[in-house]
């Protein structure tokens, strides 16, 4: 089977308030799902509550 790495994040305090990241995470993991994709838990980065703004935000250099 071959894997998938999901990288998520919010970018504004009210995606953050609203806890989006879990329902893109989970939107993320059902679409893998569907493409018969495995997405190891390990392989599954959330930043939140970091702007795009940010050259490098946290998480991202490790899906490198």
């Amino acid at each position: 089977m071959t894997s998938a790495v999901i990288y998520a994040r919010v970018s504004s305090a009210r995606q953050k308030k609203d806890e989006t990241i879990r329902s893109q995470t989970a939107a993320l993991r059902a679409h893998a799902e569907q493409l018969g994709l495995e997405v190891p838990a390990e392989w599954v980065f959330e930043d939140e509550g970091h702007s795009g703004a940010t050259p490098h935000p946290a998480g991202a250099g490790t899906v490198a």
